[in-house]
């Protein structure tokens, strides 16, 4: 790959520390720390962070980008906290968003469960990732300050970039909460039935699977009060638009027939299966907005309800149908820890039941319903 061949020569010569030199000091070589504003098109500072984006993109790469000797994620970090981005223009968002997606890669490659904890992001930059995600799937350039070639980013890469953010609750709950969410929502539900059409140049498996995933991780903060008979914190914002003239049970059945279609195409992996699968169940307790007709004109990789179902796997199903448990109020709202009688492993704490349920999806093969479980540890926590 000539990426990871060029990437290993700029290691080889030693030159990290001069790229992360010059994302640390202002190019008017005073020494002080530069701010996102200050970084035009083509200036050191836009090209190095362009550099270290497509260098931490790379698996084989990350751990040479993050060591003692020289952490890239601190200095990423750095770029990301630089103000509040209040005043930012369109470029200095731009630079924002580049150091966002490069720390996301990052911080993804280390082994610690809390690994995502501390990259947070604004409402500003859901905004600018819900427009760049629009942009790739589209296949489309952005012109004016902050622009960008339509080659310049990748489908596959901000997906996984909006994956790695959305491992992190309180991304999850500020991005439901704001009028980002349904947006971005929509946008990886578009991206994820590309595959239940065929896949192509922009979205296969591996691209499928981050818009999937993530699509999965919005739900839990989607949900309906009316539809579970009781408020949560969870209930943060509406899932998806309501299909254009159509109830909410016409809106479920299409995603539902999106998403089984998605789990039974060529190349689908296990986590596509499963988290396409913990969506099907729990469609009927989310949260769906009516909005006009032309709501995603400007995203045409988004998903379409009124053609979904006639893809390349119409009529095919790898999830079974039904209607899944309703979460009770409890999975939500109390810390539980789990301890094996007998065992030597300490014992451990999650923020709620549903958490404790949710690892467990991950770790089995089988397909099961993580609200179903949830609710069995919430009831037997509590000593029933």
């Amino acid at each position: 790959d000539a990426a990871e061949i060029a990437s290993r020569a700029i290691l080889d010569a030693g030159m990290l520390p001069l790229l992360a030199g010059i994302l640390l000091h202002g190019t008017g070589g005073d020494g002080g720390p530069a701010t996102p504003p200050d970084w035009g098109p083509n200036t050191l500072q836009d090209s190095a962070l362009y550099t270290l984006l497509h260098m931490s993109a790379l698996p084989g790469v990350r751990p040479a980008l993050v060591t003692e000797r020289m952490d890239c994620a601190v200095v990423l970090s750095g770029i990301c906290g630089a103000g509040d981005g209040a005043g930012d223009t369109g470029q200095a968002r731009l630079q924002r968003l580049k150091a966002r997606m490069a720390l996301c890669y990052l911080l993804d490659s280390l082994d610690t469960d809390d690994r995502h904890s501390s990259n947070l992001i604004t409402d500003r930059e859901a905004g600018a990732l819900a427009d760049l995600l629009s942009d790739t799937l589209a296949g489309r350039a952005r012109d004016g300050p902050g622009g960008y070639s339509a080659a310049a980013f990748g489908a596959k890469g901000v997906l996984y970039a909006v994956r790695c953010l959305l491992t992190e609750p309180r991304n999850r709950t500020l991005v439901a909460s704001s009028v980002h969410g349904i947006r971005l929502n929509a946008l990886l539900a578009g991206a994820a039935s590309r595959l239940a059409d065929g896949g192509d140049a922009g979205v296969d498996a591996e691209a499928a699977e981050h818009a999937a995933v993530s699509l999965y991780r919005m739900t839990a903060h989607s949900l309906d009060e009316a539809a579970l008979g009781f408020d949560t914190a969870m209930c943060a914002g509406p899932f998806l638009p309501a299909a254009p003239g159509a109830g909410r049970a016409d809106t479920v059945a299409a995603v539902a027939g999106a998403l089984s279609g998605l789990a039974a195409a060529d190349g689908a992996t296990a986590a596509t299966v499963q988290a396409a699968h913990q969506i099907v169940l729990r469609l009927d307790y989310l949260k769906y907005e009516e909005r006009p007709a032309d709501f995603l004109a400007g995203d045409p990789g988004g998903l379409d309800l009124g053609r979904v179902g006639g893809g390349a796997n119409s009529g095919k199903t790898a999830v079974p149908p039904g209607k899944g448990a309703k979460p009770t109020f409890h999975i939500f709202d109390r810390d539980v820890t789990r301890s094996i009688q007998g065992s030597i492993m300490p014992n451990k704490t999650y923020t709620s039941a549903y958490a404790a349920a949710e690892e467990s999806m991950w770790s089995h093969t089988g397909l099961f319903d993580v609200f179903d479980m949830a609710n069995n540890i919430a009831y037997y926590a509590e000593g029933s």
